[in-house]
């Protein structure tokens, strides 16, 4: 079971660890005059959001070079479900038309590879706005529009209504602004910054958990939310990654100790953080983390 589902308020079967966590860790008070500066352009929040975070990675990666540590992309595990003979599909399987499945089975072939072959376009696309002095392109936007696409895939499979041929020229542009108006400067590390860590033990033990981004002693979570606001789901969704960190700690990197937490809103630039010790003690965060590995 995922990480986002124990933390689900439709998981009755870890309410009584979600209570705790209230109980233990109450919800910081976070107040900022900031304004919002990027509204959405539409209504494909989820997909905008994970997108976001492929593009801010790709950025860092760019402005920080060798301080920059990755691992690898969820958009990659989503290639299993098309390989040659997959019939991964998110149509309602009450539409499809069973009776004529060689026929079915050939273009979900051809569906198949050009998945395949605008994935690893997409890698390239990437690593070349790494590596080189090219800016943002609609190619870049659309690359990470694209690997968000397969994220959800993975997170949500069979779930999800996905065009994989056409992008929305406004979530392109959505994207566009969120990076003109994220300062990159907010993020810069003394030592590395860890994308898209893993927790070892600690992500089996809740069925795999990834996080954003991890910079020297912060934990960082990005949201790409209307709201600039720390509801319960959010923090809760922070607290935890750190306690399946405090579980398995972070993978390939035993030297790193998270000392603070934090929340990049990206639609307002801002980027709040706390000192783990001021949300709660040794004796608190312990007693959360024999609860969640007694379910």
């Amino acid at each position: 079971m995922s990480l986002s589902s124990i933390l689900s308020y439709n998981n009755k079967q870890y309410q009584e660890f979600r209570t705790l966590l209230e109980d233990l860790f109450p919800t910081p008070k976070f107040v900022s005059e900031t304004t919002i500066k990027v509204e959405p352009r539409t209504k494909n929040y989820a997909l905008i959001g994970i997108a976001f975070d492929y593009l801010l990675r790709f950025s860092l990666g760019k402005k920080y070079k060798n301080l920059v540590h990755s691992s690898t992309w969820v958009s990659e595990e989503a290639m299993s479900y098309f390989q040659e003979g997959s019939f991964f599909t998110t149509e309602n399987p009450d539409n499809i038309d069973f009776d004529n499945i060689d026929s079915l089975m050939n273009k979900k072939d051809e569906e198949n590879k050009r998945v395949r072959d605008k994935f690893e376009k997409c890698k390239k696309i990437c690593k070349e706005f790494i590596n080189t002095q090219i800016g943002i392109s609609d190619t870049l936007l659309e690359a990470s529009l694209f690997l968000s696409k397969l994220d959800l895939i993975v997170r949500a499979p069979f779930k999800n209504e996905l065009n994989f041929e056409v992008e929305n020229k406004e979530d392109l542009n959505d994207l566009r602004l969120l990076l003109k108006n994220c300062n990159l400067d907010k993020f810069k590390p003394k030592e590395k910054i860890i994308l898209n860590p893993t927790f070892g033990r600690g992500s089996k033990l809740v069925g795999g958990a990834d996080a954003d981004l991890i910079i020297d002693n912060t934990l960082i979570d990005i949201k790409t939310t209307k709201e600039q606001k720390i509801t319960r789901p959010i923090f809760n969704q922070l607290l935890g990654y750190y306690l399946i960190y405090l579980i398995g700690g972070i993978d390939n990197h035993d030297n790193v100790r998270v000392e603070n937490l934090g929340l990049y809103f990206s639609r307002y630039d801002v980027l709040w953080t706390i000192p783990v010790k001021e949300i709660g003690s040794s004796e608190e965060f312990n007693k959360a983390v024999n609860k969640l590995k007694s379910k």
